[in-house]
């Protein structure tokens, strides 16, 4: 079979217009480390380049909670005599990445992360992006990811290669640093608008998986939210509350930065048919994730000496 007659994962999720929000895995703050070598399927577990000490130390990190993930990346343009770090944190309101150098992997033993976390001075001036190219895991991250990544190149953009993301049936992927921001099925024709937004701090809506930071139900509320109000400014809502309301939904309450008020939204989340092919190598086709909007309402602040009601509820949706 050559690769023209191969049933790609991404073209098949298309095809089945599969919705891409909601999709973004849960991280709260990682690490990108610079890897230029060949990148096997499980490239950080099966290097003899990165000592196994330090592989340890790694995994005691996410453990502990100092960072939930690691990418290895590469642009092939950075100076071979150190190593770059970048530590994200990830969250929605002032997210930062910061960038450390060291000689060698064996150099990462005396970093204190928590400290580095901690530490918000020295943030990178600029936004990053990461292109998921790792064909090993899936041949649509490298046949779909190239391309977009070096057409960022060719637009200034600093870009980075980068190991699995999760979500092979949305590549192309592209994450935002340090906004944690997941955008997927990208075509190469509207990479310019594409990266035109995002530079102008808004979200490309058409091909937005979701906020990295919040879990899968909080994504489909932003994403609904956002939809309804045709604002896709990054940092225009605020989530501020969260609430089980029973096994299958929950209630969110994000507020507005410039329209004076919050909004409630109640998501109800059930399981798919099992119609989806998760990547290239599937041998059966599995169910995904479904969120459904049951009501949005809008709940205007009102002045303190109102009280003891905060709100003025208005239904929406």
């Amino acid at each position: 079979m050559t690769l023209l007659q191969r049933n790609f994962c991404s073209i098949t999720a298309v095809q089945l217009a599969e919705n891409l929000f909601a999709t973004t895995p849960v991280m709260h703050r990682f690490l990108l480390i610079e890897y230029n070598y060949a990148w096997e399927e499980k490239v950080l577990e099966t290097s003899t380049i990165i000592p196994d000490e330090v592989k340890a130390f790694l995994d005691t990190g996410v453990e502990n909670g100092d960072f939930s993930r690691i990418f290895l990346v590469k642009n092939g343009q950075s100076n071979r005599d150190s190593i770059h770090l970048f530590l994200v944190n990830n969250r929605p309101e002032d997210p930062f990445a910061k960038q450390l150098c060291i000689n060698n992997y064996q150099d990462l033993l005396a970093i204190d992360f928590r400290q580095e976390f901690a530490n918000e001075t020295d943030r990178l001036p600029e936004p990053m992006y990461l292109v998921c190219t790792h064909g090993k895991v899936d041949m649509c991250c490298s046949k779909f990811g190239l391309p977009i990544y070096k057409r960022l190149i060719e637009l200034g953009a600093d870009v980075w290669q980068c190991t699995h993301v999760t979500g092979d049936r949305f590549a192309p992927n592209v994450v935002q640093v340090p906004s944690g921001h997941y955008y997927g099925h990208l075509q190469l024709d509207e990479i310019e608008p594409f990266y035109d937004t995002l530079q102008s701090n808004q979200l490309y809506f058409t091909k937005y998986r979701g906020q990295s930071w919040y879990s899968k139900p909080q994504q489909a509320a932003d994403y609904f939210l956002r939809k309804h109000l045709a604002d896709f400014q990054v940092d225009s809502l605020t989530l501020v509350k969260s609430e089980v309301l029973s096994d299958d939904s929950q209630k969110f309450i994000f507020s507005h930065r410039d329209r004076q008020a919050d909004y409630a939204l109640v998501i109800q989340y059930t399981l798919s048919e099992p119609v989806y092919v998760m990547n290239c190598k599937a041998t059966e086709k599995k169910p995904v994730d479904l969120f459904n909007l049951l009501s949005l309402t809008k709940l205007t602040q009102l002045p303190s000496e109102e009280k003891p009601s905060r709100y003025h509820y208005t239904q929406l949706a």
